[in-house]
């Protein structure tokens, strides 16, 4: 994205931004993965990360010239916190399993 037009400095907004979202999360999610079926939300993450994936590679493609606008930035944050709290829950999953 920074090739695309997207400053450094706006995407490392969009880390600070999404930083505390993804500690928010990140605890909800390991007392979800808790107990005697700790790989079921792994299974509700799936599909949803297949699908931010492919979203992922969309928006990159149709990504709009600069400079962005405001609203389509507030998107790539969400977006980017979506797609990530899916991975969270597989990474989360992972480790309650092996554990």
């Amino acid at each position: 994205m920074v090739e695309k037009g997207l400053g450094k400095e706006d995407f490392a907004m969009a880390v600070l931004f999404d930083f505390p979202i993804q500690v928010v999360f990140g605890y909800y999610i390991a007392r979800w993965s808790r107990g005697d079926r700790p790989l079921h939300p792994w299974i509700w993450a799936f599909w949803p990360r297949l699908v931010f994936a492919f979203l992922a590679a969309v928006i990159l493609w149709k990504f709009p010239s600069p400079p962005i606008t405001a609203g389509f930035f507030a998107f790539l944050v969400l977006f980017r916190s979506l797609g990530e709290t899916a991975r969270l829950v597989h990474w989360r999953c992972d480790q309650g399993y092996n554990i």
